[in-house]
């Protein structure tokens, strides 16, 4: 998806990109095969997406992919995302409309992920693979280090301010470093 075709979905939906909620569009087809690649997905991969906004990598993870989970807070890019994947949902594809940060992460993924034989959450295998939105970028990271179920891997897409404060050395550390 290119930026007028992007351009051309935010006016049909009535929708921005609200800096008030971090979000952003990855475009950039290098970056998001990436990130893809990254993952190192295999068909049968259970996969966490937070903030799919209008689905442009939740379509590359889809091809890779055994099934997606999709967490969007903004109800205008969940209506969007549920009659785009409209064919998908419930075998491959499903979509959450909420806040990453106020849900239950053990019951959602017990409900999407954990077999039906499993009683054990901390098996429940997934990656978290996402173009995270900004402001809330850090508090995500910490959070799925903190989890008792924390993914396999974490393929994430943060920008600059974030990943030089993961990578900062003393004395510049934080929580994150």
């Amino acid at each position: 998806m290119n930026k007028p075709e992007i351009l051309s979905i935010l006016k049909k939906i009535q929708a921005a990109p609200l800096k008030k909620m971090g979000q952003n569009f990855l475009i950039c087809q290098k970056t998001l095969n990436k990130i893809v690649k990254t993952a190192n997905l295999k068909k049968g991969d259970n996969v966490l997406e937070i903030g799919p906004g209008l689905g442009i990598l939740t379509e590359k993870l889809l091809t890779r992919a055994g099934k997606v989970l999709a967490v969007e807070k903004d109800p205008k890019y969940c209506s969007y995302l549920k009659n785009r994947f409209k064919n998908q949902k419930n075998r491959q594809f499903n979509l959450v409309q909420g806040d990453i940060l106020k849900i239950n992460i053990s019951k959602l993924l017990k409900k999407h992920f954990l077999k039906k034989d499993s009683r054990e959450l901390e098996r429940v295998d997934y990656q978290l693979v996402a173009n995270l939105p900004y402001n809330i970028a850090s508090k995500v990271i910490h959070l799925f280090l903190e989890i008792k179920c924390r993914p396999r891997r974490m393929v994430i897409l943060v920008q600059k301010e974030v990943a030089e404060k993961i990578c900062s050395e003393p004395p510049q550390m934080n929580s994150l470093a």
